[in-house]
């Protein structure tokens, strides 16, 4: 169950087989969202596991809240193939004397400079932190008109989850396509979810193969973990164990949770040929 970033990927694992659920982090009460797909996604996938499906998503969604989301509840949106962490509402005691409430940011610059994107940006980001989702797109559009990247993938992903803003995919993958054409690592990993699950565009697995190769060859430790189970499926690609190798074990260097035992499974599918050449890369 990986960390880092606002998205990344949940293993289920039953021996060499693997299921991988794409997560991310929602707004308001609704904490991280997991795209689990259909029974027809199952069926084509996870052949293996799909009779078990729904026995597998309440494992899944068992160990979440024990590791990661102790406070909340979930629920399954079959419709949509998402499942929803949201916050267990608590009573909080009152506090004496009242905390004092921040202070109210400084008005932003007048002038359309590089610093003024760079203040947008940084401003948008507090109010993203505070779920203020309104405030923080506001500010994520003045930063990513002005050319901002992190700023177009910020607002790229408010797009994508209505938070603060109109749900609109295609408009999040506008703002992902052009936080991506100036190498923001962040926008490529984002790109080959959008593509592999099909959001905003029609699903397209090669698609999403180059976007986290892109992602992956500038360090994003989750896209390559991606790309493993991309070419050790044939998803995209050709199916291709040695180089799904490649990729768990660069994934692995950097510390992924999951890269480590992918690449044990995937030594266990290989012909001799193939572990000698894996076995010579160190």
């Amino acid at each position: 169950m990986p960390l880092g970033g606002r998205h990344g990927y949940i293993g289920y694992f039953e021996g060499a087989r693997t299921a991988s659920f794409f997560w991310e982090f929602g707004g308001g009460v609704v904490v991280a969202i997991i795209h689990i797909g259909s029974p027809a996604d199952w069926n084509r996938l996870y052949p293996w596991a799909a009779d078990r499906r729904l026995e597998i998503l309440q494992r899944v969604i068992q160990e979440v809240i024990r590791q990661r989301a102790l406070n909340c509840k979930a629920d399954i949106d079959e419709k949509n193939g998402h499942i929803f962490f949201r916050e267990v509402e608590t009573v909080k005691p009152v506090i004496e004397p009242a905390a004092k409430p921040p202070e109210p940011p400084k008005a932003p610059p007048q002038t359309e400079s590089p610093a003024d994107a760079q203040w947008q940006q940084e401003m948008g980001v507090a109010y993203f932190r505070q779920k203020d989702f309104g405030a923080a797109v506001k500010c994520f559009t003045a930063a990513a008109e002005l050319g901002e990247a992190e700023a177009q993938c910020y607002l790229g992903f408010c797009c994508l989850y209505g938070q603060g803003v109109e749900k609109d995919e295609a408009k999040a993958l506008a703002w992902f396509l052009k936080a991506a054409a100036q190498k923001h690592v962040g926008a490529e990993y984002c790109l080959g979810g959008a593509f592999y699950l099909g959001r905003g565009v029609p699903q397209d697995f090669s698609t999403a193969v180059k976007w986290w190769r892109k992602a992956g060859e500038h360090g994003n430790a989750d896209a390559q973990f991606n790309l493993a189970g991309c070419f050790e499926k044939g998803e995209g690609v050709m199916q291709n164990f040695v180089e799904a190798y490649k990729w768990a074990k660069r994934a692995a260097a950097q510390g992924h949770p999951a890269a480590q035992k992918k690449g044990e499974e995937l030594l266990l599918k290989m012909n001799p040929d193939q572990i000698k050449i894996v076995k010579a890369l160190g």
